[in-house]
C-alpha cells in the first residue's frame, strides 16, 4: 500500500509539472470560450424638419467590451460619446482666416480607435465575400492558423492547445489598432468629412488652408485604423482591461427581417 501510496503521489506532481510548463493547458481543460454577436455600426439619423432627427432603421451604436473575468460574456456598450448629429467628431482645430478665429472639425461615421468605449466595432460585413471590416481600441495580431467551425468546445479543445506556441509568439507581435499589419488601413477623408464653425457655434461656408486641414490629418493619424478580415481568422487581442484573448471570426450574417441589419459573431477565450 505504501508503494501505491507514492506511486500516485509521484503520478500527481508530474501532471502538475506538465501543466507548469504548459501556460494553456489550464484553460484548456477548463474550456470557458463564450461568444458575442456584434451589430454593423450605424448612427445615422435622417432630419424630420429643421429641429427633428430621428435614427434611421439601421441604427445600432453599440461595439463589443471583452470581460472583465470569466464569469461574464462581455457587454455591449453604446458608442454615445462624440456624437455631432449623424457624425462623429474625430478631431478640431482653431483656426484664424484673417478676419476672426474660426473652428475646423473632421468628422466620421465611426469613432477613432482612441476614443471607442468598447474593443471591437463591426464597421461592414460581407455576408457574400464572407469578411469583416472591424476597429479595435486594444493591441492585436493575427495568429497564423485558421479556426473555420463555429464550436466553442472544439476551439477550447483543439485550437488553444494546439496552437500554444504561435500564441505565445504573438505577444511579441502585438500592434495597437493593427498598425502596420497587412490587413490594415486607414479611414480615408475627403472634403465632405471636414465642417468649419464660428466661435459661437454657426457653420460657415468656409474653404480652410491646405495646411490646417494637413494639421488635423495629422492629429489623428494612426486614430482611425479598419482592419478587414475574412471568416475564420483568429487573433490575439489585450483588452482594454489588460486581459488577453484569443478570438476567431466565427459567423457572418444578415437577419432576414427588415432593416436586415449585418452582425458578425466571435468566439472568445481568456488566457
Amino acid at each position: 500500500m505504501k508503494n501505491i501510496s507514492i506511486l500516485i503521489s509521484l503520478a500527481a506532481v508530474l501532471f502538475l509539472n506538465s501543466c507548469t510548463e504548459c501556460p494553456l493547458c489550464e484553460q484548456a481543460n477548463q474550456c470557458k470560450v463564450r461568444e458575442a454577436t456584434i451589430t454593423e455600426f450605424n448612427a445615422g439619423l435622417e432630419q424630420l424638419n429643421d429641429s427633428t432627427w430621428i435614427p434611421v432603421a439601421e441604427y445600432s451604436i453599440h461595439s463589443f467590451l471583452f470581460p472583465d473575468d470569466d464569469n461574464s460574456s462581455g457587454t455591449l456598450p453604446n458608442e454615445t460619446p462624440h456624437l455631432l448629429k449623424d457624425k462623429i467628431q474625430l478631431g478640431e482645430l482653431t483656426y484664424n482666416d484673417g478676419k476672426q478665429d474660426l473652428n475646423i472639425i473632421l468628422l466620421s461615421n465611426y469613432p477613432s480607435n482612441e476614443r471607442m468605449v468598447g474593443d471591437i466595432l463591426l464597421i461592414d460585413a460581407d455576408t457574400t465575400n464572407k469578411n469583416v471590416v472591424i476597429r479595435v481600441s486594444g493591441e492585436i495580431c493575427k495568429l497564423p492558423n485558421n479556426y473555420m467551425l463555429d464550436d466553442a468546445e472544439l476551439f477550447c479543445k483543439n485550437y488553444i492547445p494546439n496552437n500554444e506556441a504561435e500564441i505565445s509568439e504573438g505577444y511579441s507581435l502585438l500592434s495597437q489598432y493593427g498598425k502596420g499589419f497587412i490587413f490594415a488601413s486607414y479611414e480615408p477623408f475627403s472634403i465632405y468629412n471636414f465642417k468649419v464653425f464660428d466661435l459661437s457655434g454657426n457653420e460657415m461656408a468656409a474653404t480652410p488652408p491646405a495646411n490646417v486641414v494637413n494639421n488635423l490629418l495629422t492629429s489623428i493619424s494612426g486614430k482611425a485604423i479598419n482592419l478587414t478580415v475574412k471568416k475564420g481568422k483568429v487573433f490575439l487581442y489585450r483588452a482594454r482591461n489588460g486581459r488577453m484573448f484569443v478570438f476567431s471570426i466565427a459567423n457572418i450574417s444578415q437577419s432576414t427581417t427588415p432593416p436586415y441589419k449585418k452582425r458578425v459573431t466571435i468566439l472568445f477565450t481568456a488566457l
